[in-house]
């Protein structure tokens, strides 16, 4: 469960990066 939390944080993390 902590790995699909941080998958899903890192992927957001990497969605706002893109976006800016």
């Amino acid at each position: 469960m902590t790995n699909m939390t941080n998958y899903e944080a890192t992927m957001r993390v990497y969605d706002v990066l893109d976006k800016m």
